[in-house]
């Protein structure tokens, strides 16, 4: 596995071999020794809504975001799990967007919301494995309008009220 930043063309692509967790710079988030695990999960729903004689009718499927599982691993000096630990906790309080990128697939645009580590005794103490629970963020551009009323209906409104 490498972990070396991906080429500048590579923002939405994946590169093979490469997993990791990187900034908007594609610039690696975290100094990890391994990606351990990638969970992924992606999801729709389908409105329900009630028509004539009792029946249903189900149709305009929408796509929610997804949110990602990512086990990565660091060792060494307590320093250095330190770091790992503080940088995690920076990037679950901020609204930095970051992508995940496997060999198969790049996931833009997502944010930590949570993360769970443990350390143990048989594992070695000098190993770090974290969850980082991820999940997309949608960005849209606002579009706005100014919109002007015919001076009638304003006014004959105003009648109906008195």
């Amino acid at each position: 596995m490498s972990f070396l930043l991906p080429p500048m063309n590579a923002l939405a692509a994946p590169v093979a071999d490469t997993w990791g967790l990187y900034d908007s710079n594609l610039k690696p988030a975290f100094d990890v020794d391994t990606c351990v695990s990638v969970d992924y999960r992606g999801k729709t729903r389908t409105s329900s809504f009630p028509v004539e004689r009792g029946g249903f009718v189900d149709y305009n499927k929408v796509q929610e975001p997804f949110d990602i599982k990512l086990r990565l691993s660091v060792g060494g000096d307590s320093e250095r799990m330190s770091l790992f630990l503080e940088t995690l906790e920076f990037y679950k309080n901020s609204t930095d967007l970051l992508r995940v990128v496997t060999p198969e697939r790049a996931y833009l645009d997502a944010v930590i919301t949570s993360y769970d580590y443990k350390r143990e005794r048989e594992q070695g103490r000098g190993i770090i494995s974290a969850d980082i629970h991820l999940v997309e963020v949608r960005q849209v551009d606002p579009m706005y309008a100014t919109v002007k009323l015919p001076a009638s209906t304003v006014k004959g409104a105003a009648k109906d009220k008195g």
